[in-house]
């Protein structure tokens, strides 16, 4: 018999991207796939999408909690054996599901098997590969030290779930961090080199909240990096984690501080600097970028120096 997975798509306020999302898991070359959505109390016309596609997935909704007890709530309901999580405004390729299932026959002990992707823009367009961190085996330490994966790489066999638990809806960012290091301290995980989901992006990144970004990953290096006692691994890896969540928050930051100070909005983009200067001050070569920005860059210094 055919194990079945379910895949399980929250969704809040993404109405224009939901059908892709849908079209794509059900579009697998797997056979025996449950399709999940989780309306986690969406405003748009998310209700009507999932009523059109009533025959053929299961929908959820819940007031609005969050992505991972939405999340959560597909896990709960779910029947598959393998798990797959998908954003509601990204895709995956026809044969994810069928090349990676096949790799857990051949591997039975594997917990994860996680594949590349590719990002792609509103239209659905092609834009370039997305960058990853992802070794095989017991992979524990080389996570902590660099957690470079999104949520739909991945597809889970649910006895993992079982053992360590769902999504933490106390982390307000990093989640799914979070829950593969959980499981990697007890499965072997497993890197195809398949092009398997498309990650799109869109708008800008000004609605990532930095300072929340890094909250959560010193929480996840505090949870984690100390679960070997007197690890000389897990303080190797605890040091060098923090110092590249350091530099990549502190690269978005000061990304997000030129599209403000070029919106001429110069509060946030000073805001944004002072942040680096704390946290990883080598950032701030960014500003001398010899570019339009560059006289914006200097007023924006006098004047904070003279106030």
């Amino acid at each position: 018999m055919r194990p079945t997975v379910s895949v399980i798509i929250p969704c809040y306020n993404q109405a224009r991207f939901l059908p892709d999302a849908i079209e794509s898991a059900l579009g697998q070359t797997w056979p025996a796939v449950q399709v999940i959505v989780v309306d986690d109390g969406s405003t748009d016309a998310t209700a009507e999408v999932c009523r059109q596609y009533a025959d053929r997935i299961l929908t959820l909704r819940q007031e609005n909690a969050g992505l991972s007890a939405a999340r959560n709530a597909g896990i709960a309901a779910s029947d598959g054996e393998f798990l797959q999580f998908l954003d509601a405004d990204d895709r995956i390729r026809p044969d994810k599901l069928m090349e990676q299932l096949q790799a857990f026959e051949a591997h039975p002990a594997v917990g994860v098997v996680y594949s590349e992707g590719v990002y792609i823009d509103a239209e659905g367009r092609v834009t370039g590969p997305v960058p990853v961190n992802h070794p095989s085996g017991r992979v524990f330490h080389e996570l902590l030290t660099l957690w470079g994966t999104v949520a739909h790489a991945p597809l889970v066999r649910r006895e993992c779930l079982d053992r360590v638990g769902g999504f933490d809806p106390g982390l307000r960012s990093f989640e799914d961090y979070d829950l593969w290091l959980r499981i990697a301290l007890h499965y072997p995980f497993l890197a195809l080199d398949r092009v398997h989901f498309e990650y799109r992006v869109w708008g800008n990144t000004m609605s990532r909240n930095g300072p929340v970004m890094l909250h959560s990953a010193r929480e996840i290096l505090r949870r984690y990096g100390y679960v070997h006692p007197g690890c000389r691994e897990c303080a190797r890896a605890r040091r060098a984690g923090l110092r590249r969540w350091k530099s990549l928050v502190s690269f978005m930051m000061m990304q997000q501080a030129r599209q403000y100070l070029a919106q001429g909005d110069r509060v946030r983009a000073w805001q944004n600097v002072l942040f680096v200067l704390r946290n990883n001050p080598g950032h701030i070569r960014h500003l001398l970028r010899p570019d339009a920005l560059a006289g914006k860059w200097r007023a924006l210094w006098r004047a904070q120096r003279s106030g």
